[in-house]
């Protein structure tokens, strides 16, 4: 059976947030809507669906959290990831880029924005005819990837999804109505024109008086930027300090390790495989073995390196959190593990 609507596959569409509803070309879903432009409703003549609505479709069937939905079209891949209600975040990449690389780009641009957490799953919607490496993409994104059966038929039945073509009547009244408020403008014209060069010549000589006030105020206004700008550097400077003071506190573990006799190789072993698990864009300040716990604390430039440094020590533990935050381009983190192969 052949679906009664398309799925619009264009870049020209937009997730938004403020939602009119007397606007003929937004779909809304609640908090958030799509938009679409008028000009290319005018030359529909099927009722189509964007593939954000799609993704919001099976979202809402699943309702699974950390979750990024992928859909696969003939011109674009559409990313994004929902939270209660709400679309968080979306992209839309070019169909021909590499489909790993387009999931890397996505999951790095997410993590850099605030609020963002940690994607456990993706789940990838195909609408053409794509062959997709799961176990590729598994092993290589640390990250469980499903594939959902696409069923357009049961999209298009949601009329709350449909943006439908603007009826011929619809674009007459539009048409009737625009020349029936030129005729009643044409006499007031001139009035109007006069009142703009007023307004323009008014304009001018404001813009003249605050260009003035601009000149005797521009080197204070200089000097108290650059005074802004030194207290900044030393700032920075200052942190920097106190971070490698951290970093030396830590280099200090290596001869203490070295240390120990022969009877604590074992904790030898455990403190080594985990250094080994931590990435090139990754510092731990603090590694602390407890009696069935593993407790880390450190600092990062790369929330894809914490990430997989998490699933890693997952697999080894019964239980796992991890919290963290950002400043500036560092990622502060804390992570405790219970239960495992460390324990004891």
């Amino acid at each position: 059976m052949e679906p009664t609507c398309i799925l619009i596959d264009s870049a020209n569409q937009e997730p938004i947030h403020e939602i009119s509803s007397q606007d003929l070309n937004t779909i809304s879903h609640g908090s958030w809507g799509i938009s679409i432009p008028k000009e290319v409703l005018e030359s529909l003549h099927t009722p189509v669906v964007s593939p954000f609505s799609a993704l919001w479709y099976y979202y809402q069937q699943s309702k699974e959290k950390n979750t990024l939905y992928l859909a696969l079209l003939e011109n674009y891949n559409y990313y994004a990831v929902f939270d209660g209600e709400n679309l968080l975040y979306h992209e839309i990449h070019d169909a021909t880029e590499d489909l790993q690389k387009g999931i890397e780009a996505f999951l790095h641009h997410f993590y850099e924005q605030e609020g963002s957490f940690f994607i456990e799953r993706i789940k990838i919607v195909s609408f053409v005819e794509k062959r997709i490496d799961k176990e590729e993409l598994q092993e290589a994104l640390l990250l469980d990837v499903d594939e959902i059966e696409p069923n357009a038929n049961e999209i298009c039945q949601n009329e709350n999804f449909l943006f439908k073509p603007l009826e011929s009547e619809v674009k007459q009244e539009v048409i009737e109505e625009s020349e029936g408020e030129k005729t009643k403008e044409e006499p007031t014209k001139k009035s109007r024109w006069n009142l703009y060069f007023f307004i323009v010549a008014l304009l001018i000589a404001i813009a003249l008086g605050l260009y003035e006030w601009y000149l005797r105020n521009s080197i204070k206004s200089y000097s108290e930027k650059v005074e802004k700008i030194i207290t900044q550097e030393e700032r920075i400077g200052n942190e920097n300090n106190e971070m490698k003071v951290k970093l030396m506190r830590l280099a200090k573990i290596t001869p203490i390790v070295k240390s120990l006799n022969e009877h604590n190789k074992m904790v030898m072993e455990r403190v080594r495989e985990v250094f080994d698990l931590v990435g090139d864009h990754t510092y731990l300040l603090r590694a602390e073995f407890g009696k069935d716990s593993l407790i880390l604390e450190g600092i990062s430039t790369s929330a894809i390196e914490i990430k997989r440094m998490d699933v890693k020590l997952r697999s080894r533990f019964i239980e796992g959190k991890i919290i963290h935050r950002r400043k500036g381009q560092t990622i502060y983190f804390k992570a405790v593990y219970k239960g495992g192969v460390y324990a004891g």
